[in-house]
């Protein structure tokens, strides 16, 4: 992600997303306009998105919560959905899962 994460950090209560789909674009859309409690800003993706089946939230506010996604494969992949939080309780789970290595991508 880009100098607008530093940017927007600095403002309190920010809840700054980052989606990964079509859908969950529009579900954070939607939960942004609708709730009263932080400013929000959408992280739209550079690319064309993509549709995808998913655990979509319907609400967004703060403590962060980290989606655990399965393909099939033995990794664990986290979608994080935020870029101003952290979910401590997935992130504090990861030593369980038995992996050696972590590896961080971005699009």
């Amino acid at each position: 992600m880009g100098g607008d994460i530093p940017l927007a950090a600095n403002i309190p209560n920010i809840v700054y997303l980052a989606p990964t789909c079509k859908e969950e674009y529009l579900s954070m859309l939607e939960w942004g306009l609708n709730q009263k409690d932080s400013p929000v800003v959408i992280r739209v993706p550079g690319v064309e998105t993509v549709s995808k089946a998913g655990n979509l939230l319907s609400e967004y506010s703060l403590p962060a919560k980290y989606e655990i996604v399965e393909h099939g494969i033995h990794a664990t992949l986290i979608n994080p959905r935020y870029a101003s939080a952290v979910d401590r309780e997935v992130l504090g789970a990861l030593p369980g899962y038995g992996h050696r290595a972590v590896v961080t991508l971005e699009d």
